[in-house]
């Protein structure tokens, strides 16, 4: 029991599921968050990428979180176009990838335009149609403000050749009268303030996590350090989270 509780003291790494079941945001708190940057951006063209769909077949997806923030949007090859004027949000659209019926079938339908405005609020556009706005849109524009899609902000500068920032590099020379801005540090500094319902989904993951390390606490004289991985995770999956928010560090 000693060295179980040893190990399982060591699994310190591992943190709460990103994605409590048990306690969504509402389609109004996404709403706001739009609208709290547009007043921060003041005027000009919002271009926010989602992330793409993996390349490997059945890999995970997971959104990035700007633009999950924006649009509670949880599908791949997205983007949101958000035109901003005297700091308020006068036209807001997302634009959506469809796919075909069988890879429907192994990774799940995305769904339609009906399914996006009833359930997120939002007037969404086939992707194809992306190009013609943002070409017509940034001819006018005085700022073009980006969300791009890189992983992780802490690579932003090596993960420079991302897709949206390879759109936004071509759009540049297209146009390049064109001032483009980065958003995410709009965005970095009104995600450090939560709301009520934000707070909620925080103590839920506090609460998920700390059932998982007494998951892994309780496992009888493990052996092996994947033994209290599975139960760490395997108890973040039972109480209803996603995922760890970063992979488990487990060490003894």
């Amino acid at each position: 029991m000693r060295r179980a509780r040893t190990l399982a003291l060591a699994a310190v790494a591992s943190v709460a599921p990103a994605v409590p079941v048990a306690a969504q945001l509402p389609a109004s708190e996404y709403a706001a968050h739009r609208d709290s940057l547009a007043a921060r951006l003041g005027d000009g063209v919002l271009l926010a990428f989602g992330g793409r769909a993996p390349v490997a077949d059945f890999g995970p997806f997971f959104q990035l979180p700007a633009f999950r923030w924006l649009t509670d949007y949880r599908d791949p090859d997205a983007t949101l176009v958000m035109v901003v004027a005297n700091g308020r949000a006068v036209r807001t659209t997302l634009y959506t990838t469809p796919i075909g019926a069988r890879q429907a079938f192994y990774n799940g339908a995305r769904p339609d335009s009906a399914t996006i405005a009833r359930t997120l609020g939002l007037v969404a556009q086939p992707m194809a149609r992306l190009d013609a706005t943002v070409d017509s849109l940034a001819r006018t524009a005085s700022v073009l403000w980006t969300l791009a899609d890189f992983t992780s902000s802490d690579f932003a500068v090596q993960d420079s050749l991302t897709r949206g920032q390879l759109y936004v590099r071509a759009l540049g020379a297209r146009l390049p009268a064109l001032t483009v801005r980065d958003a995410h540090p709009a965005v970095y500094a009104l995600r450090a303030r939560k709301s009520d319902a934000e707070l909620a989904l925080v103590k839920r993951a506090a609460e998920i996590s700390a059932a998982g390390h007494l998951a892994a606490m309780h496992v009888p004289a493990p052996t092996r350090e994947y033994e209290l991985q599975a139960a760490l995770e395997g108890e973040f999956l039972r109480q209803g989270g996603a995922r760890p928010a970063y992979g488990s560090i487990v060490g003894g």
